[in-house]
């Protein structure tokens, strides 16, 4: 999987203050969910899987001279097969941040405490579904993690796709991607694939509440000085009206493959409805508006080359703040705009062990200039080495100036054991660039993985 940062281009601000989670209805669900799907292990037709990944995460932030990170997580995942097209898939993850926690702060002042709860201590189900397979459909049913955009560059789809953002949004799409209850269905129609996707109750991006390191609190207060802001925080709307719902058709004619889709969902960042100005602060109000998005995609590939162009329209959506009129109602007195991305991607195999990953997108959105954007991004790995996986990210972002600098390298010691050191290198010249937001987190990292199955 690649790793990536996710869309934090038209972020001003999202859940400053969002609700913290009952972990004790997480606990319990957890719970009974484990033991359901244990049950039905029991009952399967097939073999069952059950696999547990072990994974300790250490932070360093470099421009603050702070230990941001010692963050401890358990996965676990079980696949049930309960019949040759039938199976049950479920997965949890688990995660305590122990450099963040009270305790560690009254000894280490050095620690930051100042975040939500769920940024301590939370257990989660990332992916709860049915899977059944037949001649020509496919359908998964239940909790479902949605990646239809797949971009090597960091900025992608904030409208489709609701992402974990609360670490900064490094990681892999099974990391950071939020889960929604859905219906996906795909079936052959006309020599292509057909998939259908309903989404019940669709999410937004879980942003951090506190001062963890990645830059919402100072870029909030730079929006807004030198008054003080009133947030009144939002959700999507849980009604039947507002469920969502896309289609995606696509064709292989080998090597050539090519990819249409239509979605109509929400924004997944709020728009910031600053408004009217009180005496001495700022009211803003969170609005979630409906959005589309319409995309073209093809790729063409070689025994050593991949070409990639595509394209992606978001019409008649809100811009990322509004300022209201006093009197007016924020919800019905917003304006419009259209974001339209084009890029095109490169990749090419030097060798078994030299891989080269590419490409450039251009983001054009009317407000507040109408200018077009560009981001860079060049991947290298290099496997040349025994049970060693070197790689190198950069995205570098213009005309605003800003760029990201993510080198990496993984030692495997054995089936079940790894080891990673890393680096992130941030810098944001211009505001409203790419990397302005997190342009304080620039950090050395370490991480230590142990997996291993249960059955």
């Amino acid at each position: 999987m690649r790793r990536r940062l996710r869309s934090l281009t038209s972020f001003s601000i999202s859940k400053i203050l969002d609700a913290t989670r009952n972990k004790r209805s997480v606990a319990l669900f957890g719970a009974l969910f484990i033991g359901f799907f244990s049950a039905m292990a029991g009952l399967a037709a097939q073999e069952p899987s059950l696999t547990v990944d072990l994974e300790n995460f250490t932070s360093y932030f470099t421009t603050q001279s702070i230990l941001r990170h010692n963050r401890y997580e358990i996965h676990v995942k079980e696949i049930v097969p309960l019949s040759p097209s039938l199976t049950t898939v479920l997965d949890l993850r688990g995660r305590a941040e122990a450099a963040l926690s009270d305790i560690n702060t009254k000894i280490l002042p050095h620690y930051s405490n100042a975040v939500r709860d769920d940024e301590l201590i939370e257990g989660e189900i990332r992916q709860l579904y049915l899977d059944w397979l037949g001649n020509s459909v496919r359908i998964k049913m239940g909790l479902l993690q949605i990646d239809w955009i797949d971009s090597l560059s960091p900025l992608t789809s904030d409208v489709m796709t609701p992402l974990d953002l609360r670490f900064g949004g490094f990681g892999t799409n099974k990391e950071i991607i939020v889960p929604e209850p859905a219906l996906d269905l795909n079936h052959k129609l006309f020599g292509g694939t057909l998939e259908w996707l309903v989404v019940a109750l669709p999410v937004t991006h879980r942003l951090p509440a506190g001062n963890n390191g990645y830059g919402f609190y100072p870029y909030l207060q730079n929006q807004v000085t030198p008054l003080a802001p009133e947030l009144v925080t939002g959700q999507i709307p849980r009604t039947l009206s507002e469920v969502e719902g896309g289609i995606r058709y696509q064709l292989e004619f080998d090597p050539l493959e090519l990819s249409f889709l239509a979605y109509r969902g929400h924004q997944r960042t709020p728009t910031l409805v600053v408004g009217p100005l009180g005496p001495s602060s700022i009211p803003i109000t969170e609005v979630y508006g409906r959005a589309t998005t319409l995309g073209v995609s093809g790729t063409y590939g070689t025994d050593a080359a991949i070409f990639r162009l595509f394209t992606y329209a978001e019409p008649h959506r809100y811009p990322a703040v509004v300022s209201v009129v006093p009197g007016l109602d924020p919800a019905g007195q917003l304006p419009f705009e259209t974001r339209i991305r084009v890029g095109g991607g490169f990749d090419y195999v030097f060798s078994k062990h030299l891989k080269l990953y590419s490409e450039v997108t251009g983001t054009h959105t009317e407000y507040p200039s109408g200018q077009m954007n560009y981001l860079t991004t060049v991947r290298v790995t290099n496997e040349s080495f025994k049970n060693i996986l070197l790689s190198l990210n950069t995205t570098v972002g213009f005309p605003k100036s800003s760029y990201l600098i993510t080198p990496e390298m993984t030692w495997t010691f054995d089936s079940n054991t790894k080891l990673g050191l890393g680096a992130h290198f941030i810098h944001s010249g211009d505001p409203g660039s790419a990397f302005e937001i997190i342009k304080d987190a620039s950090q050395v990292y370490g991480f230590f993985q142990y997996s291993f199955a249960l059955w």
